[in-house]
């Protein structure tokens, strides 16, 4: 169970740096604040929606195993967009829209 509350962390960072960093470079300097305030809404929103879904899921299955299961699909995930290049590719054809 340890090891899956390392995992799901070192990936929300690493998602996170990567995310903000790739917004500050697309999003023009006086568009950054609605943008990033629109981000943290949705983000603080979500909130008590995941609570709800892993609560149900929570009465069905085991925490280790939903932690497990969220690392797994968060690594995956990661590793997918990673080695695919669809987010450089991605930013790359935004930055040419701008």
């Amino acid at each position: 169970m340890i090891i899956s509350y390392f995992v799901v962390g070192i990936g929300q960072t690493i998602f996170n740096v990567n995310m903000v960093s790739i917004l500050q470079k697309i999003i023009p300097i006086d568009l950054r604040g609605k943008v990033f305030s629109i981000v943290q809404a949705l983000t603080t929103a979500l909130i008590p929606i995941s609570y709800g879904v892993f609560g149900i899921l929570g009465n069905y299955f085991k925490t280790s195993h939903i932690f497990i299961l969220t690392s797994v699909a968060l690594l995956t995930g990661g590793i997918y967009v990673f080695l695919s290049g669809k987010l450089i590719e991605g930013t790359k054809k935004v930055k040419e829209n701008i």
